[in-house]
């Protein structure tokens, strides 16, 4: 007769961490995608819309655990189509996903922290310019024209980064702000 140890079942299910990452990623993905959609202003210059969508992704992605910037880049793919974001889903899933994935990688280091400012400066320069070079790899290997072709890659890049630590500054002060206000007074 087999220990009762050993004939003991668990509930099948989703642990409680993952359960917050994947709403934690969900909600973030909403929230990129609004802000992808409705902060973009049309104004010619490479990268300006990433000011808003890069701190909702760093802000929202930085709460939950590594994987959780990859799960919410998914997300703002999948967010993209009813918010009319333009492209494939494929395109926006994987175009996302390279932004959310340089901020889980930058995670893993000890070094950075997102609720420092230097280190919230690295990750949002770090995830504009991982969906700059996902957009140069697809322009180049599907022979399109985009829009940095006319202005050149440089200045692009540039933008790119001024625009990616405008964006980790902004993320920074929110999240300083939300941990302000959570304290015990």
């Amino acid at each position: 007769m087999a220990s009762r140890a050993l004939t003991t079942r668990r509930p099948v299910g989703l642990d409680r961490a993952l359960a917050r990452d994947l709403a934690i990623a969900a909600a973030t993905g909403l929230g990129v995608a609004l802000a992808k959609r409705y902060l973009d202003f049309h104004l010619g210059i490479p990268g300006h819309s990433g000011l808003f969508w890069v701190a909702a992704l760093l802000l929202g992605a930085s709460q939950g655990r590594a994987g959780t910037g990859v799960a919410a880049g998914i997300a703002v793919g999948a967010w993209g189509v009813p918010l009319g974001l333009g492209h494939s889903i494929g395109y926006n899933m994987a175009l996302y996903a390279s932004a959310g994935g340089a901020l889980d990688a930058l995670r893993l280091t000890r070094w950075l922290s997102v609720e420092r400012l230097p280190g919230a400066i690295v990750a949002g320069t770090s995830m504009h310019l991982a969906k700059l070079a996902y957009i140069t790899t697809y322009a180049s290997a599907t022979g399109l024209v985009k829009h940095f072709h006319l202005l050149g890659f440089a200045p692009t890049a540039f933008n790119h980064a001024l625009f990616g630590a405008g964006a980790g500054i902004l993320a920074w002060a929110a999240l300083r702000a939300t941990r302000r206000r959570a304290r015990p007074r």
